[in-house]
């Protein structure tokens, strides 16, 4: 039999097992990260669309570009995009609240995708126009749980 192993000798083992782990949970979030780019920051998902719908865009062009990229969406001619000074929370419909700010006459809820991580997670980019223009660009994400 061979010589029995000092504390020291487990603890380098046992170091190397649990770096080695750590280094393959790193790696696997690294590329779930490069491989979902919807599962980036809202900042960066909003640049994502900024280049198909970018700001100043007219309303009948971001239309016509919402189709030829395929995503799903919905228009609203006559309702603005609003959003919570507290939460910073937006949806389509009118600011009747001091709390609210009103973005825009007109708005768009267009459906980004949906990916899988732990639980999943739907997106969705929120399109504000005001005079017939791109303004603004908000990113919503709907964890959905168990």
């Amino acid at each position: 039999m061979g010589t029995p192993k000092t504390f020291w000798e487990r603890a380098k083992t046992l170091f190397r097992i649990v770096s080695g782990l750590w280094l393959v949970l790193c790696l696997l979030w690294g590329a779930f990260w490069l491989l979902v780019p919807l599962s980036r920051p809202n900042e960066q998902v909003a640049r994502y669309v900024a280049q198909t719908v970018p700001s100043g865009t007219p309303w009948d062009e971001a239309l016509d570009r919402l189709d030829r990229r395929g995503w799903g969406y919905r228009a609203f001619a006559d309702d603005g995009l609003c959003m919570s000074a507290y939460t910073g929370q937006v949806w389509i419909g009118d600011a009747d609240q001091p709390h609210l700010a009103q973005l825009g006459e007109q708005s768009i809820r267009v459906s980004l995708g949906h990916y899988q991580g732990p639980l999943d997670t739907y997106v969705a980019a929120y399109l504000a126009f005001e005079d017939g223009a791109l303004v603004y660009i908000a990113i919503e994400k709907d964890i959905d749980s168990l």
